[in-house]
């Protein structure tokens, strides 16, 4: 199998990449650059060698190497490292890492006329509208003072750190220096890596713990606060000016559970919404999960939560129009308002030995509108 991979050294090099990669040489036997889809980063890329006899598969990592290397293009860089395989006469590299973009890479095909390539993984294009923060929710301009979570929303995909948290400072109006420590580094991302979690540390917000005990708390009720953003990059390569991500009064702290106070059903033979109102604003993390309707044989409803605007009700839209009977809404008991507060369970109190059992609402829907 050796001395077949070997008949590759005058072969066509191809860099088959999931973004742009642009040719800087070329050796003897002019290589094709191919690009297929592309990943966020653009920096995905397979080598490809084409002209080999080999056995379509896994090919041994030693083997492989001995053909066909990647490097970057740097005097006494160590080849990297992968998978190599076979398929349909092309010996083909994946790298096991992400490249880098805007360095320079060089695919060599070992032997006595071996073929070389060198190529530029490029930066993706920048978008013409500058790096922004689109919403921050809650919403609202008063949160309790032990409010748990906030949810920070970019524009574009953003390049993830492991103490991200420390790009966002939290000052009290008035004060020269910032709140010291405010948040716990958990680097929660979306899947999308546009919406960012910032969480509280519930150390600091929650009652009858030593650092709540021992420091100052974070927030104070009558306190005005603003949150900070600098440093935060884009995944390709944009800087977030210094942003003043929200600013926002402080409130009492909020001891209560979020209960529901109203529902509204809808007629039948539409497919208008369900809407559970709450006296409390709620996380809107996990609010949109945690509805479920049920038929009165405890079948599911297909359809859709939702989060109303104001972020105090949830909806809950049928996938088809409504069939007049009874029905039960389950609102699930993590279900949690601002301040960490579940249905069945006080942020604050201690930890039980599970969150409850979830709320139902029955309700009834008729043709009468």
């Amino acid at each position: 199998m050796t001395e077949d991979l070997a008949r590759v050294a005058s072969a066509l090099v191809t860099c088959v990449a999931l973004h742009a990669c642009r040719e800087v040489a070329a050796a003897s036997i002019l290589p094709v650059i191919s690009i297929v889809a592309s990943d966020p980063a653009g920096t995905r890329v397979v080598v490809e060698a084409r002209g080999a006899t080999c056995r379509s598969g896994a090919v041994p990592e030693r083997v492989g190497r001995s053909m066909l290397v990647l490097r970057r293009n740097v005097d006494g860089s160590v080849p990297i490292v992968g998978e190599y395989s076979c398929d349909r006469g092309a010996l083909r590299f994946r790298p096991a890492i992400s490249l880098v973009a805007g360095e320079t890479y060089v695919a060599r095909v070992l032997g006595t006329r071996g073929a070389m390539q060198r190529f530029t993984i490029r930066r993706p294009e920048r978008p013409a509208d500058a790096l922004r923060v689109v919403s921050v929710l809650p919403a609202a301009g008063v949160l309790p003072a032990n409010l748990l979570r906030l949810y920070v929303t970019f524009s574009r995909p953003m390049v993830g750190e492991d103490d991200v948290e420390r790009r966002f400072e939290l000052r009290r109006m008035g004060r020269a220096d910032p709140v010291a420590g405010p948040w716990r580094t958990t680097n929660l991302w979306s899947r999308d890596r546009r919406t960012l979690t910032l969480l509280f540390h519930p150390g600091r917000q929650k009652r009858g713990v030593t650092f709540s005990s021992q420091m100052e708390p974070l927030l104070v009720p009558g306190g005005r606060y603003a949150i900070v953003a600098r440093g935060l990059q884009s995944v390709d390569g944009d800087e977030l000016a210094e942003t003043v991500v929200k600013q926002f009064d402080v409130g009492a702290d909020d001891r209560e559970p979020p209960m529901p106070s109203r529902i509204s059903a809808p007629a039948g033979a539409t497919r208008d919404f369900i809407e559970v109102e709450f006296a409390d604003v709620l996380d809107s993390g996990r609010a949109a999960q945690s509805i479920h309707v049920l038929r009165a044989d405890g079948t599911l409803v297909a359809g859709q939560g939702m989060l109303r605007a104001d972020e105090r009700a949830l909806q809950w839209r049928a996938s088809d129009a409504w069939v007049p009977g009874a029905y039960t809404v389950r609102i699930s008991p993590d279900l949690e308002d601002l301040a960490g507060n579940a249905p069945r369970r006080l942020f604050d109190a201690a930890a039980p030995p599970s969150r409850g059992d979830a709320l139902a609402l029955r309700f009834v829907v008729t043709t009468e509108r």
